[in-house]
């Protein structure tokens, strides 16, 4: 049988942890040998970027922790442990502005190391005249060239044949352990949640946010479950505009039904723009780069000059944005000086879906309300790459004139097919599998093989002393 191999770098993080020890018994109960490849601290990791000695010293003891719960289950695995001090490395100057095109050892380095400083600080304006946060991206960056060194190192001892897994492979270090597994032969899975639910997925050799696979997922989905189209994605956008957590946090829940700014209801003709969390989706990979504006405040502007006087533009910032970054928030502060536009806050009560619901026109950049504006028969255009985009129930401009000819012209724009939406919610509804040895309690726990780990039992105050320095870090830098 296949050996399976687990690469683990933080037992701080959750359902990572979970869904991780929960497939290494399954893989062991089913007879698989397995291989644990645990890390020992002294790096800068995905979960640590700064590489706080105490951060680590907390990660590794709960690592032993798990692996001891493990052991005590299934005795056809074994333990690895790494330490990185044998993999010490040094690198070239990075910088904010090359960050995307930098290629160690012609590997998607830069994106990972962008995505995970972006994942810490929530800064997707970060320049390089701030020391602080180039410090933090040449360490995050020099994590990535260690972690890719010693998986590159362990693998060569390894039987080719083996399955490497990860979860997720957007950061640091599961992104280097994919990438040295496969330049080295090995076939990996990436291991992903399905929020909310007690589902998983797996992706061979490919990232969860690769458009193109999920396209090929969606139609796949379609035609094993096409009888039950209608009902599901029903019941998927229902669940939306309720407010419920349906496959992904809820941001609308306490928002008030049915309200909405001042002066809407005497609008002739209503547009709403709704923003995403752009940091999230600033460096997953070069696919999701193709957008028409350098970022979401350039885009507002925009169109709110195409308009000028003569249409009203409300912009509902993303409820998530909320805890964003200090930079961006005084950015969206400033649009409001802007005569046309109505800036609706990521903390305001007025509900998103009323305003989706009596909108003309809705535009986005590629968050799921541009889809279910689709559902919903309204004018949808998205201004960014999305999972949806190729399912021919929204607008999406190849351009800034594209763009503008689709603005000028709204009386010529009809809404499209709600049948690629309908499409993408069936998707959503039954994508993913279930595994025995792992579940999500209806009281938000989560279970692995039948038991509930007390997770904040392991936290100590080593844990703790580090979340407090890496938040002092963040705001002296002014990040």
């Amino acid at each position: 049988m296949t050996k399976k191999i687990f690469f683990l770098f933080s037992s701080l993080d959750r359902p990572e942890v979970d869904i991780m020890y929960a497939k290494i018994i399954e893989a062991a109960s089913s007879g698989s040998d397995v291989n644990i490849y645990a890390c020992t601290g002294n790096v800068s990791c995905q979960a640590n970027p700064l590489g706080l000695i105490s951060q680590c010293k907390s990660c590794v003891s709960q690592t032993k922790k798990y692996i001891q719960i493990v052991e005590e289950k299934i005795k056809n695995t074994k333990v690895n442990y790494i330490d990185y001090r044998n993999f010490s490395y040094k690198i070239e100057d990075i910088s904010f502005k090359s960050i995307k095109n930098w290629s160690y050892d012609n590997t998607d380095s830069g994106y990972a190391t962008l995505s995970t400083y972006i994942d810490h600080t929530r800064d997707h304006l970060a320049r390089d005249n701030n020391p602080f946060s180039q410090f933090l991206l040449k360490t995050i960056s020099l994590g990535y060239v260690n972690t890719y060194e010693m998986a590159g190192s362990i693998l060569n001892n390894e039987d080719a044949n083996s399955i490497i897994h990860v979860f997720n492979g957007r950061l640091t270090s599961s992104r280097a352990v994919l990438r040295a597994a496969r330049k080295n032969g090995f076939e990996v899975d990436i291991i992903e949640y399905i929020k909310g639910t007690s589902r998983i997925e797996s992706f061979r050799n490919t990232l969860p946010h690769n458009i193109y696979e999920i396209n090929k997922r969606i139609e796949q989905a379609y035609m094993e479950n096409k009888y039950k189209l209608k009902d599901l994605a029903g019941k998927f956008y229902s669940a939306k505009a309720d407010g419920l957590s349906i496959f992904d946090r809820s941001y609308t829940n306490k928002q008030i039904p049915g309200t909405v700014p001042e002066g809407w209801s005497s609008q002739k003709f209503k547009v709403v723009l709704f923003t995403s969390s752009e940091d999230e989706f600033q460096a997953i990979g070069k696919e999701w780069d193709d957008k028409l504006f350098i970022d979401q405040i350039d885009g507002i502007r925009h169109i709110a000059k195409v308009f000028e006087k003569d249409v009203k533009l409300y912009v509902r910032i993303h409820p998530n944005v909320a805890n964003a970054n200090r930079k961006y928030l005084k950015q969206i502060e400033i649009l409001n000086s802007i005569e046309n536009i109505n800036i609706i806050s990521p903390s305001s009560k007025i509900s998103s879906y009323q305003l989706l619901f009596d909108a003309d026109l809705v535009v986005s950049f590629g968050s799921t309300i541009g889809i279910e504006a689709a559902y919903y028969g309204k004018i949808s255009v998205v201004l960014g790459p999305s999972f949806y985009t190729e399912l021919d129930s929204v607008y999406r401009p190849k351009s800034i004139a594209e763009l503008d000819n689709m603005l000028f012209n709204l009386k010529s724009l009809r809404p499209k097919p709600a049948f690629g939406a309908e499409k993408y919610a069936l998707f959503c509804m039954v994508r993913g599998y279930e595994i025995e040895q792992f579940a999500l309690t209806h009281d938000g726990k989560f279970k692995v093989d039948g038991g509930i780990v007390d997770y904040e039992k392991f936290r100590d105050i080593r844990y703790i002393f580090a979340k407090i320095i890496k938040k002092s870090f963040c705001y002296i830098a002014g990040i």
